[in-house]
């Protein structure tokens, strides 16, 4: 399964957004972070999550054995699994391989564009888990 999430630029209020009620304006552009899941058919005895995200120059692996890899990644992970269990849905047992690729949001030259990758990245994952703990497609939000 993949999916494409548009990166963005903060165009007022700068991380104001970040707080609550704090207001900004963001723009969506046309240069997308790419997000592919393929969950594991071997299936297991607990749940087994890794996420490779990708970019001009440099990659990194993240996994729960492995949290200290990405704290954006954890965050996303620990933030999703909680909202899961409080409606009564786990990750499923089985495992799944997450890939981000954020190789649009640079240059030729290996420069960041200055688009927002984080939030792009958060979106991408969160659809991801999402998908992987079998919440429908209806329920789903679409980038």
């Amino acid at each position: 399964m993949r999916l494409s999430v548009p990166g963005n630029l903060l165009l007022l209020g700068e991380y104001a957004v970040l707080e609550e009620g704090g207001l900004g304006l963001a723009l969506a552009v046309e240069k997308r972070l790419e997000v592919e899941l393929q969950p594991n058919p071997a299936g297991g005895a607990a749940w087994t999550l890794s996420v490779e995200g990708r970019w001009p120059g440099g990659a990194l692996s993240w996994s729960p054995d492995r949290p200290d890899s990405s704290a954006l990644l954890s965050a996303v992970v620990e933030a999703c699994r909680g909202e899961l269990a409080a409606r009564g849905v786990a990750l499923p047992a089985g495992g799944a391989q997450i890939r981000i690729d954020s190789s649009a949001f640079f240059t030729e030259g290996g420069q960041k564009r200055g688009l927002g990758s984080s939030a792009a990245v958060a979106v991408g994952l969160t659809w991801a888990l999402l998908v992987w703990a079998g919440v429908a497609e209806a329920q789903l939000p679409s980038a």
